[in-house]
């Protein structure tokens, strides 16, 4: 697999992507400034399932005065989503198999 660089000439804020083993890995990332890089990176860790980096940019996001967007809150509730289903799919069977017995 070949290594690939991803980056956007627009973002405000240095930071470097690199791809490894994995489709996006941050190394040395500094927040962005704007809301449509953190928007931007947002996607990136999605689409990467990088949900940690995903949840961290979508805070920076919600931790602004602005209120959130239609796309933006979609985007934190995905986030945290996926970052929590690996914990809830245990606590979720279990319930399940519970019900089954009863």
């Amino acid at each position: 697999m070949t290594n690939q660089i991803y980056q956007r000439q627009e973002l405000t804020t240095p930071f470097s992507i690199t791809c490894s083993s994995c489709p996006l890995a941050l190394s040395n990332f500094k927040m962005p400034e704007s809301r449509e890089d953190s928007v931007y990176l947002a996607k990136l860790a999605k689409q990467a399932e990088q949900y940690e980096e995903m949840v961290e940019n979508m805070k920076h996001i919600a931790s602004s005065d602005q209120e959130l967007t239609v796309e933006e809150c979609n985007l934190l509730s995905v986030a945290y989503k996926m970052l929590l289903a690996p914990t809830m799919r245990p606590g979720e069977l279990f319930h399940r198999l519970s019900r089954r017995r009863s």
